[in-house]
């Protein structure tokens, strides 16, 4: 049994965990938005040289949005989702 993904189906089902309406990626198809895994997908596609996946449909302009969204403005706290997750990883 061969385990191994193409870059094409990697890709294929990466765009399937994003959120256009949130503007992240979330750990599978359908999971909410998450900074971490906005992260990981962002990080695949720079290393099988996808970066210009993210001009399509306004994906980069959303993604920066929700990672500044992310953002506390007056405590600088930055959280992983819409529910306010906070960790020491973000800071």
């Amino acid at each position: 049994m061969n385990t191994q993904m193409d870059s094409p189906s990697i890709l294929t089902w990466l765009w399937t965990c994003y959120d256009p309406n949130a503007g992240g990626f979330g750990g599978n198809a359908g999971h909410d938005a998450h900074l971490l895994y906005t992260l990981s997908a962002l990080q695949i596609l720079a290393l099988t040289g996808n970066m210009a996946d993210l001009d399509k449909e306004g994906r980069r302009a959303a993604i920066v949005k929700f990672v500044e969204g992310r953002i506390d403005a007056e405590t600088g706290v930055v959280c992983g989702d819409k529910w306010g997750e906070t960790d020491t990883r973000f800071r």
